[in-house]
């Protein structure tokens, strides 16, 4: 009898326990950074700072996804609660890695018609505790690509400008003697003149200089 019992306590403890897991897998992807290089990623997801610094908060709203989906389900049968659970928590991790993945973060940088337009060879997007993610990378696309950039984003011209090579050195890319700038307050592209390929830096500031979010 007491067997049984402990048993049927069981269950809702081993539900939590693969909710919140699932849950927590969910949230890793969402919240992880890239670090893609067309030639040799096969797995571009970095745990991201704010994920390890917000644990204890990643773990409790976890909790609470499976407490919330358990209650919700309950009362359908055992069975149909689990299949849900598993359902929901599929389509989540699903819909993170998705969102996560360099072709669709590079919309982000370039918007959604002209990430169609372009092939991302490198991307690495940090994060830090004050200043939002910063985003780096090389792409290539038509010839046109920094005229649609510059009338897209109305980037003002930087002939020679000093280049900070760290943007460079992000990429694993040797720092050009020779580019023209393109830039707006979050955006900066930079075009070689023997190179095909675009290099840009982009920041999403928490606090951004014109007040945009």
């Amino acid at each position: 009898m007491e067997q049984a019992i402990q048993k049927k306590k069981s269950k809702p403890i081993l539900f939590f326990i693969v909710g919140t897991s699932l849950a927590m897998v969910a949230f890793w992807f969402g919240m992880a950074t890239i670090n893609y290089d067309a030639e040799t990623s096969v797995f571009p997801f970095v745990t991201a700072g704010w994920f390890v610094l917000g644990f204890p908060f990643v773990v409790g709203f976890s909790l609470f996804y499976a407490i919330v989906l358990y209650f919700l389900f309950r009362r359908l049968g055992k069975l149909f609660t689990w299949l849900a659970m598993l359902t929901v928590s599929t389509l989540l991790i699903a819909y993170s890695i998705d969102s996560s993945l360099p072709r669709n973060q590079i919309r982000v940088v370039l918007g959604d018609e002209i990430a169609k337009q372009v092939s991302i060879i490198k991307l690495r997007i940090s994060d830090s505790f004050r200043d939002g993610r910063t985003y780096f990378g090389l792409i290539r696309g038509p010839k046109n690509l920094i005229q649609t950039l510059k009338k897209r984003f109305s980037l003002k011209i930087h002939e020679n400008d000093a280049i900070d090579p760290n943007n460079f050195e992000m990429l694993s890319l040797p720092t050009p003697k020779s580019t023209t700038t393109y830039s707006d307050d979050r955006r900066t592209f930079y075009v070689s003149e023997n190179s095909e390929d675009i290099c840009f830096v982009f920041r999403t500031y928490i606090n951004s200089p014109d007040g945009e979010r």
